[in-house]
């Protein structure tokens, strides 16, 4: 049987804007595998975001196709999605505005259990007991509102909430970056004990490397709306293969010393807007080593080295 959850083919998503047409995803390929997690880097408004909720099916996708084990989930009716809904769930960036204020934490996490009809109110009150313990909770708290938790706790209360219904894959959209660096660590391992728990996959969103690393067995970095690099752990992080990968790199404080690397490529230039029509590799203007084919050629994932794949003219094709 294969170990592909989810595939992913030719995503796109544009959106009509006063000033023309923003492409927020162009094309996007990715695969996640049962058990692993796949981290979707790059800077904010690449559109990460888009294409983790097109794949949870919150934003519908222009163009593309979205399988999860073999079905096909775009284009599906409301009433043929439902029984597929529960196996793919989201935790929210910011636990301040996705949790409903008016809503005890037992409500907000027993409502997925009575959208989809899982028990009765005491099986329910249970299983919300039990979902509380596992995220680190006391089942006591489950009468108070979020305004009275710390943001830690609140995220915790959003990851509890992802988990109600089993679900296989989870889309994390930067769980830790709203939150204070003394509990990001903590909420980092949670997530990484509750995917061995319960056998988890994940799609990790994050502008941050750092993280990233702590987590992810596979990198795909996104820019412009396009996958221009994807790689397994050993390889992405030894030898990276587009230069906009190598300025991330860069940028990112080595561990324990709180330092840059000392050969930190700032990037100049102007990046190309992402309304109307491009050509060419979207990265030209920012890069020191572009030539000739970069202004005509749009450049596709090609081999870099075995699983990895890097949409750059400079990777022997």
């Amino acid at each position: 049987m294969s170990d592909i959850l989810l595939q992913v083919k030719g995503l796109r998503k544009a959106f009509k804007t006063g000033a023309g047409t923003l492409t927020a995803v162009d094309g996007a390929d990715l695969t996640i595998r049962k058990g692993e997690t796949l981290a979707l880097a790059g800077e904010s408004g690449c559109g990460k975001s888009t294409l983790g909720r097109m794949i949870a099916n919150l934003t519908p996708p222009d163009e593309g196709s979205v399988t999860l084990q073999g079905t096909e989930l775009v284009g599906l009716s409301r009433r043929a999605l439902r029984p597929w809904r529960p196996r793919i769930q989201m935790i929210f960036q910011d636990p301040f505005s996705s949790l409903n204020p008016r809503a005890t934490v037992a409500r907000i996490l027993e409502e997925p259990l009575i959208v989809h009809r899982r028990g009765n109110a005491a099986e329910r009150r249970l299983e919300v007991a039990r979902m509380m313990e596992r995220v680190g909770l006391r089942p006591e708290a489950a009468t108070r509102y979020p305004h009275e938790f710390s943001g830690g706790q609140r995220q915790r209360i959003g990851i509890a909430r992802a988990l109600m219904l089993r679900p296989e894959l989870v889309i994390c959209d930067e769980p830790v970056s709203a939150l204070d660096v003394s509990v990001r660590a903590q909420i980092l391992n949670l997530l990484g004990d509750l995917q061995q728990e319960m056998g988890l996959s994940y799609l990790f969103i994050s502008h941050d490397l750092s993280v990233v690393q702590h987590l992810a067995d596979r990198v795909a970095v996104m820019y412009l709306g396009k996958i221009v690099e994807l790689g397994g752990r050993d390889s992405f992080w030894s030898e990276p293969a587009h230069p906009y990968t190598h300025a991330l790199m860069s940028a990112r404080p080595l561990p324990g010393t709180g330092q840059r690397l000392r050969d930190k490529q700032i990037l100049e230039g102007e990046m190309p807007s992402p309304i109307g029509p491009r050509q060419g590799c979207d990265f030209r203007a920012r890069c020191r080593h572009a030539f000739g084919p970069c202004a005509a050629i749009t450049p596709e994932l090609r081999r870099a080295a075995a699983g990895h794949e890097a949409a750059c003219h400079l990777v022997p094709g």
